[in-house]
Order: structure tokens, then C-alpha cells, then sequence
């Protein structure tokens, strides 16, 4: 299966029991692809996690978070990208599962009209 993989996830930095997104040293280019919203940067991080654990509850789970966090955040950059790749992956996956059971139908239906399958 292809998933998207983040290798690094910032954790928010909690500073007087508020999250401070860890973005104070990025320059206006790369901040514009930020967000200034602590919720939807926290949505986008549950996403994150929930995508690495790869069951069918947590993933879909993962899909709301990325779909929350760019509903906070509408010009949230990442979240879109993570929230793309996401129905990118599952939709080659699907693909695949039916291609495979297609695959299996045929092979099934050959060898039931006595046709060889190797």
C-alpha cells in the first residue's frame, strides 16, 4: 500500500499552558504556508498520527482531522497537501483492490470453462 509518511511531526511548544506553533524563525516565504491557527495546526498533527497507525478507524480518522484543519484554516497550506496525498494514496489503493479482484475473477471464471490459468 502507498502511504504518506511524515518523518519529522513538531510538537507545539507549550508555554504558559498555551501551544505556540514552533514557526517564530521561518522567513515570510515559508510562512505563508503556515498557519496562525493553534487548532488547525493541531488538527493537522492528529491527522499525522492517525494516519501512521494504518487501521481503517484511525485512518478515516485521519482524513476528518486533515479536512478540519483546512476548514479552520482555509489558505493552511500543509493540512491541503497532507489531506491530497491522503485521498491520492487511498484511491491507488482502492484502484489496486480492484484491480486484483478483477485479476481473481477472470482467473476463477478461465478455470471454471476449463481454460488453463498458470
Amino acid at each position: 500500500m502507498l502511504f504518506y509518511q511524515c518523518s519529522v511531526v513538531p510538537e507545539p511548544v507549550k508555554e504558559n499552558s498555551i501551544a505556540v506553533l514552533p514557526f517564530a524563525n521561518l522567513s515570510n516565504d515559508q510562512r505563508q504556508y503556515k498557519t496562525q491557527s493553534n487548532e488547525a495546526y493541531l488538527h493537522l498533527l492528529r491527522g499525522r498520527k492517525f494516519n501512521q497507525i494504518r487501521t481503517p478507524e484511525f485512518l478515516l480518522r485521519a482524513r476528518d482531522e486533515f479536512t478540519m484543519a483546512t476548514k479552520l484554516d482555509p489558505k493552511f497550506a500543509e493540512a491541503h497537501v497532507d489531506l491530497d496525498i491522503y485521498i491520492r494514496a487511498h484511491s491507488i489503493t482502492n484502484l489496486l483492490r480492484i484491480m486484483l479482484k478483477q485479476t481473481d475473477n477472470l482467473k476463477n471464471c478461465a478455470q471454471a470453462n476449463g481454460h488453463c490459468c498458470g
